[in-house]
């Protein structure tokens, strides 16, 4: 049998207030770390996040500023998609060599593949701003692809989220660490367009990963390359 509640206790009214109270504060807390939290406790999602290319809808009244946002965004072109190239395979990223200038571009024309589109200070702006925000979002999903082919991935150390080796580095830096690869070339371009593109913390962490990198193999990337990595995100010792 239940027997009725007091409202009108000072001992119950001094127990709502300190849980009242106590909720408010655990709630700061939780809005506060949520995200750091989260970031920490699913390395895994955050180096192989869902591309989501099943739910997404592209806006057909979208007015693009150039083919190059409208790439990214998620547009097909003679290519196919962004989302196209992020789900190749390791031997694809490998021995294919145009989708670099479609998925990573820059302000400049490659040599390479002279007909690729290249990025406008318009297209950058775009980018950049709220109405970007999905171009953003899968250029993040390409740089996570390409970091999972050089053999680096996020891992929580300490009170950070750092970019390391994996634990397959050895395996996948045989595919590229050698002298003058043309991998280093295109680590280049993807430092500038990550640059260019708003993502200076990515291109920072990339930067600095293979800083280290290139402590410990100096004479196999040699100086020029790294001197080309440095330019590319403007950094001087």
């Amino acid at each position: 049998m239940f027997t009725a509640l007091d409202i009108s206790s000072p001992r119950w009214l001094n127990k709502s207030f300190a849980c009242f109270f106590t909720m408010i504060i655990i709630n700061k807390y939780l809005h506060k770390n949520y995200f750091k939290n989260l970031f920490k406790s699913n390395s895994k999602a955050i180096n192989n996040p869902p591309n989501n290319s099943n739910n997404y809808t592209i806006n057909e009244n979208t007015d693009y500023p150039g083919p190059c946002a409208a790439f990214l965004s998620g547009e097909e072109n003679c290519c196919g998609t962004i989302i196209r190239f992020t789900e190749f395979s390791d031997d694809q990223l490998e021995n294919s060599h145009s989708w670099i200038q479609y998925a990573f571009p820059l302000q400049e024309p490659s040599q390479y593949n002279p007909k690729a589109p290249v990025l406008t200070d318009e297209e950058i702006k775009w980018i950049k701003s709220e109405t970007g925000e999905r171009a953003r979002i899968n250029l993040r999903l390409m740089y996570l692809r390409v970091l999972r082919f050089y053999g680096f991935e996020y891992k929580p150390l300490l009170e950070e989220v750092s970019l390391i080796p994996s634990d397959n580095f050895d395996e996948r830096s045989k595919v590229w660490l050698t002298p003058f690869n043309h991998n280093y070339k295109r680590l280049t371009r993807i430092l500038k367009c990550l640059i260019l593109c708003g993502m200076e913390n990515y291109a920072k962490e990339l930067f600095d990963a293979l800083k280290k990198l290139y402590q410990d193999h100096e004479d196999i990337i040699g100086d020029k390359t790294f001197d080309y990595w440095k330019q590319a995100v403007e950094i001087s010792d």
